[in-house]
Formats: structure tokens, sequence, C-alpha cells
């Protein structure tokens, strides 16, 4: 399994890569910084989930999320977000996304929308 972390805070990246990799050490984790990082990323090595957030600078996630449902390759997107608010709950739903999850994400819950 692939899966492409979308984040442009560092560290939030690592920590979401080494619980992916804890729990699943067979998965192939792939990171970009932001959105235009995270389309050219997805396009090229085509992850079976992406895992974005929805802020960032250059390409928000929403908006990486419309380009890829655009096409013939639609990957399994978690959408991320540190604000509880219905708006973006409802956006992320909308657009298309498999789950949304707030941060700090708990490792249970990660485990369990990758099971998914």
């Amino acid at each position: 399994m692939k899966i492409l972390i979308v984040d442009d805070e560092p560290r939030h990246c690592r920590g979401m890569a080494g619980m992916i990799r804890s729990t699943r050490s067979h998965a192939q984790v792939i990171i970009a910084k932001d959105g235009l990082k995270g389309l050219e990323v997805a396009q090229i090595n085509r992850p079976d989930v992406r895992i974005t957030d929805i802020r960032m600078p250059n390409m928000d996630g929403l908006t990486l999320l419309s380009h890829l449902s655009k096409g013939d390759y639609k990957p399994k997107v978690v959408m991320l977000s540190a604000y509880n608010l219905f708006y973006y709950a409802q956006q992320v739903i909308r657009h298309g996304a498999f789950d949304y999850l707030l941060k700090p994400v708990d490792i249970d819950k990660l485990e369990e929308v990758l099971a998914n």
C-alpha cells in the first residue's frame, strides 16, 4: 500500500509517517510539503491513500482533492485539520473525501481509517 502524506508542517508529517509505519510496516509512505507538490507526487506515484491537510500554502487540501477527483485516478482521501469547523467537514464530504480527522491524530483512529 502506498500512502501519501501532504502537510506543510514537517513535525506533523514525521509524526503521521511514524504512526503509519508502526502499524503498517509494509506500507510505502511518501511525503509532500504542500498541495502543489502533493499533486505532482500523486500523479507520479499514484498512492492508494492520500492523507492531506486542509490549510496549506500554494494549494490547499480542498483544491488538491478537486484536482485529483477529475481524472481516472481516484485514491481514497483522508483530510486533516486542526480546526474543528463544520464548514470544513461539509466541504470535505462534498469534494468526495473518504474521512476527516482532527489534529492531533490518534493512532487508533488512524488505523481504523486505514483499515476501512
